[in-house]
């Protein structure tokens, strides 16, 4: 080995190396994900390539979580890019996992659930090319605070929206469900409003 070699790697072990190489993970996967069409006849060579990938992100995983010494919840709450890891690797098994009752089940098309995890995994895998911006210099704090205003919004929707979204559910089930209290609820926010 030269010395030029040497210093080639030597570079990889800095942390520009490091994001550019998750960058080129993240958008190889964003690509596959995009690119792979669900079938139902036979598994695919994208299907084998998912699988190694889904493997090589829970061995990833939990060695960081062992050589960190963290509980899982721990790690998770850490960084958001870890959550968008753990959120892959369980795309990516319930990928598998459609795509196996797919071929089993001999149905004329892929199921719903294996397009909507598919898509909701590429969404998944190309906000994790996110974590690239942290290495700029200008660009990583701007992603830290846009980081803790959606936190922020996501505690503000949680609390305000969910009892309202709940709310609005259970009313949309007692409809559903009776016709007459339709009929009567109407009649008598008729009656009201004329009184008024």
């Amino acid at each position: 080995m030269q010395s030029g070699d040497r210093e080639l790697w030597v570079a990889w072990l800095l942390p520009c190396g490091r994001a550019a190489l998750r960058f080129a993970s993240a958008l190889t996967l964003a690509g596959i994900l995009t690119i792979r069409v669900p079938n139902v006849s036979s598994l695919s060579k994208w299907d084998a390539l998912l699988a190694i990938w889904a493997a090589a992100l829970l061995e990833s995983i939990a060695t960081q979580i062992y050589h960190k010494g963290e509980s899982v919840l721990e790690w998770l709450t850490e960084d958001i890019f870890n959550a968008l890891e753990s959120a892959t690797l369980f795309l990516l098994v319930g990928l598998g996992g459609c795509a196996t009752y797919d071929l089993l089940a001999e149905q004329p098309q892929p199921s719903e659930l294996g397009v909507a995890l598919q898509s909701f995994a590429v969404l998944v895998a190309c906000a994790r090319l996110l974590e690239v911006s942290y290495v700029f210099p200008k660009a990583g704090p701007q992603l830290l605070t846009v980081q803790f205003l959606l936190a922020d919004l996501w505690h503000v929707s949680i609390s305000l929206l969910s009892p309202l979204l709940l709310a609005v559910a259970c009313a949309f089930v007692v409809l559903k469900q009776v016709t007459l209290t339709l009929t009567l609820t109407l009649t008598l926010t008729l009656a009201l409003a004329l009184t008024l």
